[in-house]
This record gives structure tokens, C-alpha cells and sequence, in this order.
């Protein structure tokens, strides 16, 4: 017999308790067993893991670079257009304050947050000019 959604919804509100209870003691007593699961099929496909892993961070990198510099792909400031040297910078030269706030990847958090305004894509020697320069202007702009 093939039990309808509406028959597992109620179901599960009459049950609720009971279900989690069973879903949690199975949960822990099977922990070490799910661990060892996962470690293991990490090692057998660590290749692939990491080509997949490498394939997403491109991907977000590059839905980044199109966004900030409206489809162009180069340096705000200097019109360099190498993908290697470009680079996420804050506007209001508040990255270090920003990074210890969010506490993990920009370009991940840059996506989650539906590409915030507040930001630019430099060369990396445009990024590190505007740090080093009084004023905290690019050298190019001096």
C-alpha cells in the first residue's frame, strides 16, 4: 500500500516525538560508523573532491569579476585585464575590520549576500597601492 503526503504529514505531527527520538539514537549510535563512511569516501575520491571544489570557487570567482565590473572583467583603476591579478577590494577600505566580521571565504559571502555594494575589482598592485599610499588612493591616480 502506497501512503499518501497527506497521510505522512499527519502521521508525523501524531508522532513527532517518538520519530525524532528514534531518528536521534539511531543518529548517535551510528555516529562512528558515518564517520568512518565519510573519511573513507573522501579518500577514495579526494581527487575528484578537489577538482569539484576548484570548479565551484572558479565559478563564484568569475559570477564575482562579471558582476563588480559589469561584464568588462578588468581593473576599476588601471583597466588591467589579466583574470589572474584581479581582485575583490573594499571601497571603504575597511577589509580587515570586514574579514574578522564574516570569518570565512569573501567570494562565498559576496554570493550569499546577493553582491553587496561596497566593493570594486583592482589589480592585485592597484589593491596593495591604495593600502600602502596616504589618502589611501591607488598610485596610478597620484
Amino acid at each position: 500500500m502506497v501512503a499518501s503526503k497527506e497521510y505522512n504529514a499527519e502521521y508525523y505531527i501524531l508522532n513527532r516525538e517518538r520519530i525524532k527520538k528514534r531518528c536521534y539514537t539511531y543518529y548517535n549510535e551510528n555516529r562512528p560508523a558515518r564517520l568512518r563512511k565519510q573519511a573513507e569516501y573522501k579518500i577514495r575520491n579526494a581527487e575528484m573532491i578537489k577538482k569539484k571544489s576548484k570548479i565551484e570557487r572558479d565559478e563564484i570567482r568569475m559570477s564575482i569579476l562579471n558582476y563588480y565590473t559589469k561584464g568588462k572583467m578588468e581593473c576599476a583603476c588601471c583597466k588591467e585585464k589579466n583574470l589572474g591579478f584581479l581582485t575583490v577590494d573594499h571601497v571603504n577600505n575597511d577589509g580587515g575590520v570586514h574579514r574578522k566580521r564574516i570569518r570565512n571565504n569573501l567570494y562565498r559571502h559576496l554570493v550569499k549576500d546577493n553582491f553587496p555594494p561596497g566593493y570594486q575589482i583592482l589589480c592585485y598592485n592597484c589593491n596593495s597601492g591604495r593600502d600602502k599610499t596616504p589618502g589611501k588612493i591607488c598610485p596610478h591616480q597620484l
